[in-house]
């Protein structure tokens, strides 16, 4: 995969790499494997692909103008974020995260999905990349991280969460509000939540379009809340245990162009 990274020539025309037309300082690293999909018989080969552990903090601190990595489909198998600052992000409990996590990297673009076999029990992490928009951890088990929801959502600027077969437990139900402020697509599916569409959803305020929960075990009546989403453009809900009726009341969603409800 990373043939053409040769001293021979200048790191901007690697594979992968692109860098500023002005200041030539590296702002994109794009390396996602190419694999072809598995048989039923076969498991998928990643032979080629890239493997090891993800030094995430030296890659940020190297690269102080990386704005978009992508490192998706590949078979890393750990991440580690070290930092001498690491110590202040121990505890996230309270609402805001302590001076030295804020933008502590230009970072806006993340994907590390398809990594099925990246250890990752934490997602403390995140809060020294509070630059991110745009989050994909599709694939990646993180069923020991409990406290997912809050984590996320200290990132202001986060427009996109994709976090589809994540083996995720808890989307807290009963939590009124979670302080996203620019999400605009949610993609949680093929998680095993076996609760109630959660009271925090409906009442966002960031204006969001996509809502993606298809197979996460979900329960329940569809709640006349969802038209404080005014903004909604798909809801996609398929493959879950919802009841009752379809409500008329969908129709008062103006902006609502997919709607799924497939086997409920």
């Amino acid at each position: 995969m990373l043939s053409s990274w040769s001293t021979q020539q200048d790191c901007c025309g690697w594979r992968g790499v692109k860098c500023d037309n002005i200041t030539t300082r590296v702002t994109q690293l794009s390396l996602p494997c190419s694999t072809i999909p598995p048989t039923y018989i076969d498991e998928e080969d990643k032979s080629h692909c890239l493997t090891g552990s993800i030094y995430l903090s030296l890659l940020l601190l190297e690269f102080e103008f990386l704005n978009y990595l992508d490192l998706s489909n590949n078979d890393f198998l750990a991440i580690k974020f070290d930092s001498m600052h690491s110590q202040n992000c121990h505890n996230l409990s309270v609402a805001t995260p302590p001076r030295q996590c804020v933008n502590s990297s230009a970072l806006r673009y993340l994907d590390l999905s398809l990594n099925e076999n990246l250890a990752m029990n934490s997602l403390q992490w995140l809060c020294f990349i509070s630059s991110l928009e745009y989050l994909n951890l599709n694939g990646i088990n993180l069923h020991k991280e409990t406290n997912w929801l809050q984590l996320v959502t200290m990132l202001p600027s986060l427009s996109e969460l994709r976090m589809d077969g994540c083996q995720l437990k808890d989307l807290s139900p009963s939590l009124q509000y979670a302080n996203f402020t620019a999400l605009r697509v949610l993609d949680l599916s093929k998680n095993k939540f076996y609760s109630e569409l959660p009271k925090w959803l409906f009442n966002l305020s960031c204006g969001i379009s996509d809502i993606y929960l298809y197979s996460s075990s979900l329960r329940g009546q569809l709640p006349k809340a969802l038209l404080n989403l005014q903004l909604l453009e798909a809801l996609i809900l398929e493959s879950n245990n919802l009841s009752g009726p379809i409500p008329n009341w969908l129709g008062e969603l103006e902006h609502l162009q997919y709607l799924n409800l497939v086997r409920n």
